[in-house]
């Protein structure tokens, strides 16, 4: 039976009998249904197999042929490459390119000659509407853009000489200093492993923005329902009625392109969940920069124009949990601050939680120094041991001074540190690469970031690439779970 009529067993592609048990019909596993697949967690480790993305495409295939008239490859494809931008991790477009070939023409190959023709003139038929909607889109573009004027460069020059700008980071305002996280006007970005903070930090920002009398547009990618949108502002302290006037949810470009253009020029804040997903909805590669340029160009561009503050949020790599996930292109077209986010204390309902927002890039050079903890954010559960609201504070010390000693947070600073404390040195950094068995690069950026904290230092008087590295005065061994 089918997977859609949403009863247990085997699924029948036009009538086939029910597989052996373990079997691939068009390359999906019997008796795993699509929403079961596209269920699975962004870094289940299911989804980097190829078996996860033969399912996947498996389902679509034999959709594609049930529909009257059938739907295309076209179609196909961009279903599978869609469910595949949900992954922590996508699968690399030249190995995702002859899985889908490999599947269609499997499910193809059960069908009438006749049949597969009359696809394909389908396909011919929405191809030649699609270049209509683009330039019928372009042309609205064009209307939106006169409508919506922005600042000439003389207006520019006389606010940058009369002091009416300044570059400071004022978005998401510390507690303890005269700055925030986050530049108006630019894209910013917060990036990290799951559970570090991201969404609850990226969710009061919205709530200081709104109850400040701001309004917010969010993009949503991460599937997350309207109601559990406005839960989350109303436990971060946004009043119902911001809310309710200058909160707008997003979840296709298309809903982005009929904004009315006052909408589109009062923004004050743009957020973003998440990044990856969002550029696989554009039809784009999710490894390529071209797809970062287009998620940009799209969901940021056309409010930064006018002075919004655009953040958003996203994973890290599901092999290498050091850097942020995809393509390189998310860093350098990053061009306010991107900071990581790494959790020191996990959040419960119970247990007040703590993060550290390590600064990565910062191109206006007005949030601190790149590769140091340039923020805390500390939540406290105010729901009485129940799911309910949180009182978050950003600060630029920790409010628990003692934290400020442990900033080895990262996986490869604390197995440097753990190394250190057991082994007699100095070291150098090609030999803790080896003792470890990491990338020098890796090394070098975490021994950077020691050093930028205090927890290690170097010998005067040896080169940089001589064995000169050593613990720093007063630094004992971690404690278990610090």
């Amino acid at each position: 039976m089918d997977a859609e009529d949403g009863r247990e067993g085997f699924q029948v592609v036009h009538g086939d009998p029910p597989p052996a048990a373990g079997s691939v019909v068009a390359g999906r596993p019997s008796g795993s249904q699509l929403s079961d697949l596209l269920s699975l967690p962004a870094d289940d480790p299911f989804r980097s197999s190829n078996d996860w993305v033969a399912a996947v495409a498996g389902h679509y295939a034999g959709d594609a042929w049930k529909f009257s008239p059938p739907r295309g490859f076209t179609w196909y494809s961009d279903m599978v490459r869609a469910a595949n931008a949900t992954s922590a991790e996508p699968h690399p477009e030249d190995r995702l390119a002859k899985t889908l070939r490999s599947v269609w023409e499997a499910e193809a190959a059960k069908h009438p000659e006749d049949e597969a023709e009359a696809v394909e003139a389908l396909v011919q038929k929405r191809l030649l509407a699609l270049r209509a909607e683009q330039e019928a889109r372009y042309r609205f573009a064009q209307e939106r853009e006169q409508a919506t004027a922005v600042e000439s460069v003389a207006d520019a020059l006389d606010a940058v000489l009369a002091g009416e700008w300044e570059v400071r980071p004022t978005v998401g305002e510390f507690a303890d200093a005269d700055r925030g996280l986050f530049y108006e006007g630019s894209v910013n970005g917060v990036y990290g492993d799951g559970s570090a903070g991201k969404s609850v930090l990226m969710v009061s920002i919205q709530a200081r923005t709104l109850n400040a009398g701001g309004l917010v547009i969010h993009w949503e990618f991460d599937q997350n329902a309207q109601r559990t949108l406005v839960q989350r502002l109303l436990w971060a302290g946004a009043k119902p009625d911001a809310i309710q006037d200058r909160f707008v949810v997003l979840r296709t470009r298309q809903q982005g392109e009929q904004l009315a253009p006052d909408l589109v020029s009062s923004a004050a804040l743009v957020t973003l969940d998440a990044l990856t997903p969002s550029i696989g909805a554009l039809g784009q590669k999710v490894n390529d920069s071209e797809g970062v340029d287009a998620a940009f160009a799209a969901y940021f561009a056309p409010f930064t124009v006018h002075g919004a503050c655009g953040v958003y949020i996203d994973h890290v790599g599901h092999e290498n949990t050091e850097r942020q996930a995809g393509s390189k292109r998310k860093f350098l077209a990053t061009q306010g601050a991107l900071y990581e986010i790494k959790c020191r204390t996990k959040l419960s309902v119970e247990e007040t939680g703590v993060s550290e927002l390590w600064l990565r890039k910062d191109n206006p050079a007005g949030a601190g120094a790149v590769g140091t903890v340039a923020a805390y954010v500390t939540y406290v559960p105010q729901g009485g041991g129940k799911p309910g609201p949180v009182a978050t504070a950003i600060t630029r010390e920790p409010k628990d001074p003692a934290l400020k000693l442990k900033t080895a947070t990262g996986a490869t600073e604390r197995l440097i540190l753990e190394h250190m404390q057991s082994n007699p040195g100095p070291f150098s950094r090609g030999a803790l690469a080896t003792a470890l068995r990491k990338k020098l690069a890796t090394v070098r950026l975490a021994v950077r970031n020691l050093l930028e904290s205090g927890a290690i230092a170097e010998l005067e008087g040896t080169g940089r690439n001589q064995p000169n590295l050593v613990l720093a005065e007063g630094q004992q061994a971690l404690p278990e779970g610090a």
